[in-house]
């Protein structure tokens, strides 16, 4: 008696891929049985092997020059990497979330300062001048600072300040 088995049975015991098989089926180098299955007795058969070798020498002189090519790019490729896993522990290249929360902290700490500057500056400004009350220099300075701050931080300003990183990171990748 026949042991039916299915065609992904059959693949996992020849130790191949279901498509595989589908491909010898399709090719005539096997037949199913008129159930759909596939005869257990055919596994080990030399279908395998020499579907194995077949596909194995099946590359031509033609491809050869073209198989060098992409070899050359993968090593290229698999050394670029290494350089970059080297540079990395070296510390030689920092991650850009740790760049970004850097900047974001200095930008924090640069507006803070603005924001306490017409504090300091007003008394020393109303000296230099011979004004008496520093208080109104400190309002104009605390609303000139707020409307500079305000215009830093708008949206044209930061699409502007958005293009100079992209363009420092794209000139950045293709120099080095």
């Amino acid at each position: 008696m026949i042991e039916e088995i299915s065609i992904r049975e059959f693949a996992r015991r020849e130790g191949v891929t279901h498509k595989a098989v589908a491909d010898a089926i399709k090719r005539g180098r096997l037949s199913k049985l008129r159930s759909g299955k596939m005869d257990a007795a055919l596994v080990g058969t030399e279908w395998c092997s020499k579907n194995v070798i077949k596909s194995l020498c099946s590359i031509s002189e033609n491809d050869l020059p073209e198989l060098n090519i992409s070899l050359r790019r993968k090593e290229a490729a698999l050394a670029a990497l290494r350089e970059i896993e080297l540079q990395k522990v070296r510390g030689d290249i920092v991650d850009i979330r740790t760049v970004q929360d850097c900047i974001f902290e200095n930008a924090r700490g640069a507006m803070s300062a603005w924001r306490q500057w017409p504090q300091v500056a007003c008394h020393t400004i109303a000296a230099a001048i011979g004004f008496d009350k520093p208080e109104v220099i400190m309002a104009a300075l605390e609303a000139a600072v707020h409307e500079q701050l305000v215009r830093m931080s708008a949206d044209d300003w930061r699409a502007e300040a958005q293009a100079q990183y992209e363009q420092t990171i794209h000139q950045a990748r293709f120099e080095s």
